[in-house]
């Protein structure tokens, strides 16, 4: 039924259902019919995210589901990991379809440097941020305000108001700034405001 090839780009076609999405070779030939609702780029691992009746799902080249399209949306592959919506919830799997986390997040964000943000709320309903490292392990507990990205083994994470620290990978703190808001590092360099505004500071 399906050609193989390495370079596949997604198409449509217009139906008497709507539009109908497949994938075509460099010649313009439909290698994948048109059969699903959405259709994104084939990645480097060789998958591609589609969707149909509003749920995604993961195919091969060969237009063979690795995952059945059955979460709300899938995140491109980062760091060989992806991040999935199961209904408001948060998983990662691997390229094989397997979730690798233990228990379902109210937030994880795309791999960097193997290590992803999650979020779990509070007896208050606060929400805490912590990392998972790629087989899906809490390796720093969310205790922070609000944390960062991974840049050159270093992340900027707020431990409370006003006050904000740059850990290393296993969560320990290198440094800690007492500042009101601080975003980002790259290069050694952050954002930051000093103190808390004010009416007299607009």
């Amino acid at each position: 039924m399906f050609r193989d090839s390495t370079l596949l780009f997604p198409a449509y076609l217009i139906k008497m259902v709507g539009k109908k999405w497949g994938y075509i070779d460099h010649q313009g030939r439909f290698i994948l019919w048109p059969q699903f609702d959405e259709a994104g780029d084939f990645q480097e691992n060789g998958l591609a995210i589609v969707k149909v009746d509003e749920k995604a799902g993961l195919i091969d080249r060969k237009g063979q589901y690795v995952v059945k399209p059955e979460y709300s949306s899938i995140m491109p592959f980062t760091e060989g990991r992806a991040i999935v919506m199961d209904g408001e919830d948060f998983k990662v799997i691997n390229p094989s379809g397997l979730v690798v986390t233990k228990k379902a997040y109210h937030l994880i964000q795309p791999f960097q440097e193997q290590r992803a943000i999650f979020a779990e709320s509070n007896s208050e309903g606060t929400y805490l941020y912590g990392y998972l490292d790629k087989e899906g392990n809490e390796v720093v507990t969310p205790t922070f305000l609000n944390a960062y990205d991974f840049t050159n083994g270093k992340a900027l994470v707020q431990i409370k108001e006003n006050e904000f620290a740059l850990i290393n990978h296993n969560g320990e703190i290198i440094q800690t700034y007492p500042f009101a808001f601080m975003m980002g590092y790259s290069e050694g360099s952050f954002l930051l405001k000093k103190h808390s505004m004010t009416n007299g500071d607009m």
